[in-house]
């Protein structure tokens, strides 16, 4: 039953979820394998990956934090090894709009069924009221994903070159990243890991900081229209020919 339900959602014959920019945000972070702790029992409160090969998280942390920052934050000193995710900017992507076109058609609430002649006597039957939501505004989200860490050979607990294979093996250069809409639904948008950059800081072999930066562009879409419903036709319809 509830893979008939799914199908007819990607069918756009049911309801389907939407999309925010705050799934997008998190989505990146689940993309990476970030798992939420919301109970202070377990540890820090947050979002962290269990486990990435050749990296310890900090001590007392159950896993590597992932932390999400909007790009005017004020920075903020995090236990290494740590990745941030940045939300650069997002902008209306025309290219890949769509006039016209929406996600689902479906029986309105309180919609009846019924039934109608047609003018060779055959008989159709259908909704007398359908709802129907209008196609999401495509975007371009870029991001920003951070690799801190304290060492980079193998074998230190802060490898920050482990760490950050982990980041480029989740988005290489043509990827996808998946989100969670509305309704609970899985959904896969395109990645593409646009530049990397250095981010070493070296005050001292004491005081170091050592970590690289991707930039992904995101190809997703935000829903900022209502549904409408609208009534279906019912009778016959009639063409008539204007005198010229």
């Amino acid at each position: 039953m509830g893979d008939d339900a799914f199908d007819a959602r990607v069918a756009g014959l049911a309801r389907t979820g939407t999309v925010e920019i705050r799934d997008f945000d998190i989505g990146i972070m689940t993309t990476l394998g970030g798992v939420a702790n919301a109970d202070p029992l377990k540890g820090p409160i947050g979002v962290f990956i269990p486990q990435v090969p050749g990296v310890c998280p900090p001590d007392g942390y159950q896993g590597v934090p992932v932390v999400f920052a909007n790009s005017e934050d004020v920075n903020t000193d995090f236990k290494l090894p740590y990745i941030l995710v940045k939300r650069d900017d997002w902008s209306p992507a025309n290219e890949r709009w769509m006039p016209g076109a929406v996600q689902y058609r479906a029986p309105a609430d309180g919609a009846r069924l019924l039934r109608a002649t047609g003018p060779q006597g055959q008989v159709k039957t259908g909704w007398d009221r359908m709802e129907q939501l209008a196609q999401a505004i495509p975007y371009d989200i870029t991001y920003t994903i951070s690799v801190s860490g304290r060492f980079r050979g193998a074998g230190q607990r802060n490898n920050a070159n482990a760490l950050f294979k982990h980041v480029l093996r989740t988005f290489p250069p043509y990827g996808w990243m998946w989100l969670t809409d509305s309704i609970g639904d899985m959904r896969s948008y395109e990645a593409f890991n646009e530049g990397i950059s250095d981010l070493d800081n070296i005050v001292d072999v004491q005081d170091r900081t050592l970590g690289q930066a991707i930039t992904l562009r995101v190809e997703g879409e935000l829903d900022l229209k209502d549904p409408v419903s609208v009534q279906t036709v019912r009778t016959p319809l009639t063409r008539r020919i204007m005198p010229r």
